[in-house]
């Protein structure tokens, strides 16, 4: 039976092992670091900080993640860099996603995960059991014109001012503006 493997997922696969095969092999050295985007599943960062490598978020496009490594060409050690809408790169040879080598990479990581007695749904389930389970749907909303763009920016701008306390009966305990980059935690505290 063939499932669904979504961006995310796969984001979440091959970077978990990118870092789980560099800290097999002794080559982490404390300077590595990876990159999602902002749009990209937030289990990436829980993966990143329990094996104590860097991860940046930055906007959606590979233009965004490219900027990263050329910011840290030179002191620090590039991974793998993903987006939710199925791009990647491994390495940091190509600055754009690069299919060939996330093919290649996902070949490697699932004979990796066949060593390891598993597929890749199975990867999948160890990491959300290890790192928290995420699910994401997205939702587009269209507005026509001029007028539109107006009642979109009103939208987000009443979303700003009034950010919701829950979801789906959850407390919210984080909430991330991407204009102004900064982070509200549950108590109303900002971080950058």
């Amino acid at each position: 039976e063939y499932v669904l493997i979504n961006g995310n997922q796969i984001a979440m696969i091959l970077l978990y092992y990118l870092m789980t095969r560099n800290a097999e092999l002794g080559r982490l050295t404390g300077k590595e670091y990876i990159v999602k985007t902002i749009v990209t599943t937030e289990t990436i960062k829980s993966i990143a900080d329990a094996n104590n490598i860097k991860m940046y978020d930055c906007y959606t496009g590979f233009k965004w993640i490219a900027s990263v490594i050329r910011e840290n060409e030179g002191t620090c050690r590039y991974l793998g860099g993903a987006e939710e809408s199925y791009g990647f790169l491994a390495e940091d040879f190509a600055r754009d996603k690069d299919a060939v080598s996330a093919v290649s990479l996902m070949a490697e990581a699932a004979a990796w995960a066949k060593d390891k007695g598993m597929d890749f749904l199975q990867m999948l389930q160890d990491i959300y059991i290890k790192y928290g389970f995420s699910r994401e749907e997205g939702i587009s909303v269209v507005r026509q014109g001029k007028s539109g763009a107006e009642e979109i920016k009103a939208m987000m701008e009443n979303f700003r001012a009034n950010p919701p306390k829950e979801l789906g009966g959850s407390k919210v305990v984080l909430a991330k503006d991407f204009k102004t980059l900064k982070a509200t935690d549950g108590e109303g505290n900002v971080t950058d």
